[in-house]
């Protein structure tokens, strides 16, 4: 489980398969990132280690549910981007490593829209 993703949520809050899907989109997250760290250097540029307030952003929402929605968009976001960057690209590695990495962010969403829903319905549950 990763601290980024779930902030204050208590263990028990989040349950096998929401754990399976987040630890999944962790490891995408670090393949993907490590992806685009190799094809900036191959450009001999040097990649930057600065990061965004995605984190802080994140951390100041209440509610396990509430914060996964969020990071869904986040996922959304980058579903956007790179729909529009891969086709102005010429075709090569990078060009079929993005689409990758699309279609994994894809899953990814569809992924996590599946936890979410398990998340409202066991929520109606406890109200009932």
């Amino acid at each position: 489980m990763d601290g980024a993703y779930l902030g204050q949520a208590e263990p028990q809050e989040v349950g096998e398969g929401l754990r399976q899907v987040l630890q999944s989109a962790r490891r995408d997250e670090v393949r993907w990132c490590g992806m685009l760290i190799k094809a900036i250097q191959a450009r001999r540029e040097t990649p930057s280690t600065r990061t965004g307030d995605f984190f802080a952003k994140t951390m100041a929402i209440d509610g396990l549910a509430a914060r996964l929605a969020f990071l869904n968009r986040g996922q959304e976001w980058v579903v956007r981007r790179l729909r529009h960057l891969i086709p102005r690209l010429p075709e090569s590695l990078l060009q079929e490593e993005l689409g990758e990495m699309l279609s994994s962010h894809e899953h990814n969403i569809a992924e996590m829209q599946n936890q979410l829903l398990v998340l409202a319905t066991e929520g109606d549950r406890s109200r009932t």
